[in-house]
């Protein structure tokens, strides 16, 4: 059925696979840093996604932020 919503053109759209790479620690939560799987393991700036947080999660409600 989700596929079938996203093929309105008759093909799948090409899906990224998301993938935490770094977790911060600080004072008021966990700052997460994520981008695609593919960047996350190999680094390489082609499969980098732009605007991909980071965000924080809050330490009190678990409340997830977006960090400009």
């Amino acid at each position: 059925m989700a596929t079938e919503r996203l093929t309105w053109a008759g093909e799948a759209p090409d899906l990224a696979v998301y993938y935490v790479y770094y977790v911060e620690k600080h004072s008021v939560g966990w700052a997460v840093f994520w981008n695609s799987a593919e960047y996350a393991l190999t680094r390489d700036w082609r499969h980098c996604l732009i605007g991909s947080g980071p965000y924080l999660v809050d330490l009190q409600d678990g409340s997830i932020h977006h960090i400009p």
